[in-house]
């Protein structure tokens, strides 16, 4: 399983920005290798959407491993 950030290209940009390696490309490059909804299409995806909080991921994926094991 994996796990897909469903988040516009907008959102995807001022995440970049808070990254330590920003300064290592930008918005020029990114443009370029976007695609919308690029899921992989080999294994399950799980979409988490840009309305989740850091807990909710964190609580979903903790969830998802605890029904794995």
């Amino acid at each position: 399983m994996a796990y897909y950030f469903d988040i516009p290209f907008e959102e995807t940009l001022i995440r970049h920005q808070q990254k330590p390696n920003a300064h290592e490309f930008g918005e020029v490059d990114m443009r370029k290798w976007w695609q919308e909804r690029d899921f992989l299409g080999i294994i399950p995806e799980v979409k988490l959407s840009m309305d989740l909080s850091l807990n909710d991921i964190v609580n979903q994926i903790s969830n998802d491993i605890a029904v794995q094991i």
